[in-house]
């Protein structure tokens, strides 16, 4: 009788978050930002039925910084993670609606500054959830569209050239080929494309430099007349002539945020730092282009 007493306590145990193997979920969560938008309220809006938990919005611009630190810290967009970062916090925080280059590059020069200042700068509890599309599979949907051992180009800027090893190493998962440009921002765009003429199709990495309201419509003409499909990183640019991408709406984030703060009180009687990883939401949509993918003969992609 002992025996199915502690199976059903097992059971009880497991099905609750409060049981005492692991660490209680946060009692509140800090919502950090640096300006009001429509974006931040519906996302607040629709992660507090998520969560049982006291949400604390606070706007660094209009509110003194928190002297205690206490719970999880969601923090809104590029500049509100720059001033959380001087904050000298080490408590578990999350950027959210961010650029992968965006963050990169916000860490890194926060790292810089400290460092000429004799300082060390922990990050190590900062994890972010990416606006750009899931790489490794935007790479799929490459190689759906170009066929295996084909070749594709991208190009890159200095604000993206970082994720060069990691857009090799997806592209020799796929069993398919790439070509680099390097781009400057007094370089010629048109140049650049004649580099890449030879190419299958052409993956659009979020880069301001390269991707920007003077470059867009040039690209897209010419990788058309070429027949190179863009594999774009945003429903716009798909409209504007790109054949596919994929994305993430607002339900997807927050579904992603519910699930990174859920990982973090998954291991016994303290956080699970694993869970503080930098990467694109896994919960996502595909869009395409087919009045563009008709046009060049291609196969529509799926997830």
């Amino acid at each position: 009788m002992f025996k199915y007493f502690s199976f059903f306590a097992l059971l009880i145990c497991v099905s609750s978050i409060s049981c005492n193997a692991f660490a209680e979920l946060p009692a509140t969560i800090n919502i950090i930002s640096v300006s009001e938008s429509s974006t931040k309220t519906e996302y607040v809006k629709k992660l507090k039925p998520q969560l049982n938990a006291e949400f604390n919005e606070i706007n660094l611009i209009k509110t003194p910084a928190p002297i205690q630190q206490k719970g999880v810290y969601l923090i809104i967009g590029r500049d509100a993670l720059t001033k959380f970062i001087d904050l000298k916090f080490n408590a578990p925080s999350i950027a959210v609606f961010i650029k992968n280059s965006s963050f990169h590059h916000t860490i890194i020069s926060a790292e810089h500054s400290y460092y000429a200042q004799g300082e060390q700068l922990n990050t190590t509890h900062i994890g972010a959830i990416f606006s750009d599309p899931l790489l490794s599979k935007q790479i799929n949907i490459v190689k759906q569209i170009i066929g295996e051992e084909q070749s594709f180009g991208v190009i890159l800027s200095p604000i993206t050239l970082f994720l060069k090893p990691l857009i090799n190493q997806y592209a020799t998962q796929n069993n398919i080929k790439v070509k680099f440009i390097e781009y400057q921002k007094e370089d010629s765009i048109n140049k650049a494309l004649n580099s890449l003429n030879k190419q299958k199709a052409i993956l659009a990495i979020p880069d301001r430099i390269v991707w920007n309201s003077t470059t867009l419509k040039n690209i897209i003409i010419s990788t058309y007349k070429n027949e190179q499909p863009v594999i774009g990183f945003s429903r716009t640019l798909v409209k504007a002539g790109a054949v596919a991408t994929l994305y993430s709406n607002l339900d997807d984030i927050v579904k992603e945020t519910f699930d990174r703060i859920n990982q973090l009180y998954t291991k016994k009687k303290s956080i699970n730092k694993k869970a503080l990883i930098t990467n694109s939401p896994k919960y996502y949509s595909l869009k395409t282009n087919r009045d563009v993918l008709l046009s060049l003969n291609l196969r529509e992609p799926k997830l």
